[in-house]
């Protein structure tokens, strides 16, 4: 208001100061624009602005809407700043995707305020501008020093500066550990890593234990584009050059192994554990052991220290010094020793389900005689939780915890798997062996290409399995062969890793629907951004990208089951769903995100459950997304069958016939005819929404999708039909109104 009145004020001087100017006409239309830009500012509707709470506002409202309408009308947008939601990770999210800060858009001033980057130790007096590259030095992290980042932001409550780095999320990092970065060191960044060079490995999503390790650049393999890096006590890893950087200069250089830094030579040791053999350590009290949860793990031996009389095991990726009597070899631990090794890491149970009491716990499986079970999973391998369904199960949250196999219950068929809060029996369908980080990974296995028939990345089927009959029918990807074992690790569509013999699997001659399915049914001309958000908001990872309005993208995985999906259209949040992690194998997901009140941007999202590869039918799911107020009338014909049904209804059909459908809203109507087919499944979205304040308007029309087939939309024309006796009457369009004073001065601006 304040720069209205004078943009007045200035008009009046030119009118009064010129010596020679009179009211000219050009002098009054200024004048009468600036009163009209007055009242406008005045007595305009209010529209959707982002509260410092996040929530998108609707018209009933008004809560710091008056504050800060001023100065969003005056910038005629919504700048990154303004954008805040309920979930904190968004903020980090909007900055990964280069959301710019507010600023005058001049490329020298940005420039300038590269170059004159306070010293280190600056207040917040001194601010860093905002876009200036940065390198980072002096943090307790390694892994980050050397990087170059560009500041977002200042974050006046930790005294700190947001950082986004090339990957991974931003950063909040005091001033005196930023300095400033030329185009020259920029540049040096982007250099490839010649041979041995030292680097360091960051930003790993999937293998995340391997970020901060140091190794060595080995070579470059061109097929897959990536660096061969070798990393102490790990096999070869290729990495892509975006997820190294070049390691500080004080950091000395990884020996190849601790035996060769002590001169331990010795093969074989007390207990007869030769080099490269799995063991599993028990009987270990140390503080250390305790707090790292060592007992009933899995390790790789290295060496025997004569000198030390201990034996140097490879776990989680670092040498641990070992007695001999805390050791096991794998799966073929003799009964006591595996007892001892369980008894010391596996708690106690209720006592009235074992007889023991707090004072004399006593393990599960001292009460067993057999230690692996038809899946011959050994003590001591690590396993992930999915799929449970129980009431404890879910209000403990056990799907995604990660335990370790004790031993095998015959009596109930169940294994018993040590968690934080006690042992718990699990049957085998409801747990996945996780990939360690040492020799016996499964992941990081040798591939024998005389013995293998399917090449890593083939889709196949598993067939024939007699104790896991439930993954029968399910389809997955060849990850590795595992000569030792003559399996295959084949990753099913949940994440899973499963040991599979070549007589379990076969091809896949049809193509396989895959298992997720996201539509974009939100009226705004902006595209849909779509996060998966793991618990506790630290990681994310977009899993959709530039989504448009009245279309759909099919996902075979998401990066974890127990994450939520965040929904980004223009730069807010308009909607959060968490993931349903309860999923058998053979069921899949659908979401429809829309509107579904006019005044308002808030998103709701329709998750609806179908099957997969129903051989018996196909799935025909209609969501019902339109915003607006006509009456909508769905009919379905397939055959002589003629029926009105609602636009909110999942079907399971069995014959397949020809179906077709028509959509009318009393004016207009859109007509669709598709063969189905089963073990399939159709989505059909009805889209549109009325004009409103909040977003954008579109006319009625729906989105037809076949999940991993193909997908279809159309609308219904803007201009109404006219009914032939009506048209002969020859009577004129409806003209528009004659505008007034108010409207003559808007269409002055």
């Amino acid at each position: 208001v304040g720069s209205r009145y004078r943009c007045l004020l200035s008009s009046w001087a030119v009118l009064t100061l010129v010596p020679d100017a009179s009211p000219t006409t050009e002098a009054i239309v200024s004048l009468m624009q600036t009163l009209a830009l007055l009242s406008l500012s005045l007595f305009a509707p209010v529209t959707a602005v982002a509260s410092d709470q996040g929530a998108v506002l609707d018209l009933d409202d008004a809560s710091s809407v008056s504050e800060r309408f001023g100065q969003a009308y005056l910038r005629g947008s919504h700048s990154s700043a303004d954008v805040t939601t309920d979930v904190p990770v968004l903020s980090r999210i909007l900055e990964g995707l280069g959301v710019p800060r507010e600023s005058d858009g001049s490329a020298a001033k940005d420039a300038e305020h590269e170059a004159q980057l306070p010293p280190a130790g600056a207040t917040a007096s001194s601010k860093i501008a905002d876009q200036t590259r940065v390198i980072l030095q002096g943090l307790k992290t390694e892994a980050l020093n050397g990087q170059v980042g560009t500041v977002q932001s200042f974050d006046p409550l930790t005294g700190r500066y947001v950082v986004t780095l090339a990957d991974g999320p931003p950063k909040e990092i005091k001033a005196e550990h930023l300095f400033a970065s030329s185009t020259q060191g920029e540049a040096q960044e982007e250099e490839h890593f010649a041979k041995n060079t030292l680097v360091v490995i960051r930003g790993l999503v999937h293998a995340d234990v391997l970020n901060g390790l140091v190794g060595i650049v080995r070579g470059f393999d061109e097929p897959t584009e990536r660096y061969l890096v070798e990393i102490p006590g790990e096999a070869p890893k290729r990495i892509r050059a975006q997820n190294l950087v070049r390691a500080p200069k004080h950091v000395p250089q990884p020996a190849r192994s601790v035996c060769q830094e002590r001169g331990a030579t010795d093969a074989k040791g007390p207990g007869g554990f030769l080099p490269g053999m799995q063991v599993v350590l028990h009987g270990l009290t140390s503080p250390a052991a305790v707090q790292g949860s060592w007992n009933g793990k899995t390790a790789t031996v290295h060496c025997y220290d004569e000198g030390t009389a201990r034996y140097v095991v490879a776990i989680d990726g670092s040498p641990k010094e070992v007695r001999p009597q805390n050791l096991v070899l794998g799966a073929q631990a003799p009964e006591a020793s595996a007892a001892s090794e369980a008894s010391e890491a596996v708690t106690t149970v209720a006592a009235g389900a074992t007889g023991a009491t707090a004072s004399t716990p006593q393990s599960i499986c001292l009460q067993v005689q057999e230690w692996q079970g038809a899946d011959r999973i050994p003590p001591g391998t690590a396993v992930s939780l999915h799929g449970l369904t129980s009431k404890a199960a879910i209000d403990g949250k056990w799907n995604g915890l990660i335990g370790v196999i004790h031993c095998f219950d015959p009596k109930t068929n169940r294994y018993v798997v040590a968690l934080a809060d006690g042992p718990k029996r699990l049957t085998v369908d409801h747990l996945t062996i996780m990939p360690t980080v040492n020799g016996s990974s499964l992941i990081n296995v040798t591939h024998d290409a005389a013995a293998t028939k399917y090449s890593v990345g083939e889709r196949v089927r598993l067939r024939g399995l007699k104790s896991s009959v439930t993954l029968n029918g399910q389809v997955g990807f060849v990850r590795a062969f595992q000569s030792s074992t003559d399996r295959y690790i084949v990753q099913l569509t949940d994440g899973s890793l499963k040991r599979v013999t070549a007589d379990h699997i076969g091809p896949v001659s049809v193509a396989v629907p895959p298992r997720y399915t996201i539509c974009n049914a939100f009226q705004q001309e902006a595209p849909m951004q779509v996060f998966s958000v793991d618990p506790g908001e630290r990681r994310f990872a977009r899993v959709v990208r530039d989504l448009s309005f009245q279309s759909c993208q099919d996902l075979e995985l998401l990066p974890n089951l127990n994450a939520s999906l965040v929904f980004i259209v223009n730069h807010r949040q308009v909607a959060h769903q968490q993931l349903n992690s309860t999923l058998r194998p053979d069921q899949g997901l659908q979401f429809v995100v829309f509107r579904n009140e006019t005044r308002s941007l808030k998103a709701t999202v329709r998750q609806t459950i179908v099957k997969m590869n129903d051989p018996q039918a196909y799935y025909l799911n209609f969501v019902d997304a339109y915003d607006g107020g006509r009456f909508l009338d769905l009919e379905l014909r397939r055959g002589t069958l003629r029926k009105h049904i609602p636009l909110d209804q999942t079907y399971r059909l069995a014959r397949e016939q020809p179906i077709g459908l028509t959509l009318t809203d009393g004016y207009n109507r859109l007509e669709m005819t598709f063969t189905p087919q089963k073990s399939r499944s159709y989505c059909v979205v009805i889209t549109g929404a009325d004009p409103s304040l909040q977003g954008s308007s579109e006319n009625v029309g729906w989105i037809a999708h076949a999940v991993g087939m193909w997908s279809s939309s159309e609308q219904m024309p803007t201009v109404m039909p006219v009914h032939p006796r009506l048209a002969a009457l020859n009577i004129p369009p409806p003209q528009k109104p004659r505008r007034g004073l108010l409207g003559w001065l808007k269409g002055l601006r």
